[in-house]
């Protein structure tokens, strides 16, 4: 009886490991505010610096559950799009990834 209630319990731990998405996590830093915009808004992403001139807004956390990181950039966009709005950004600047390619951080920004 032990094992099958051990073997169910790892099924469903790993199960639900394999379907929950990554979050992004956005924290304000800076003096720089914009106005939120629409939660369908536009913006650019970016994985060199932007040649024209930018404020920072905040930094984007990807918050993933084991191995859920995005490794793309429409997954960047499909899960960070809301905060990068809501915050008034109107740019990405993704400047890190971990040794298995998944984005960790990025910066949000608002570019003159």
């Amino acid at each position: 009886m032990f094992k099958i209630a051990t073997v169910i319990s790892a099924v469903t731990l790993l199960a639900g490991c394999a379907i929950s998405p990554a979050t992004a996590h956005f924290s304000k830093t800076g003096d720089f505010s914009s106005k939120e915009r629409s939660v369908d808004c536009k913006y650019s992403v970016y994985t060199t610096v932007p040649k024209k001139s930018y404020e920072e807004v905040g930094v984007i956390a990807f918050i993933d559950v084991p191995h859920a990181l995005p490794r793309t950039i429409e997954y960047v966009r499909q899960i960070s799009n809301k905060e990068i709005c809501k915050n008034g950004g109107n740019g990405l600047l993704l400047w890190e990834a971990n040794g298995y390619g998944g984005y960790t951080k990025g910066t949000v920004i608002f570019v003159n």
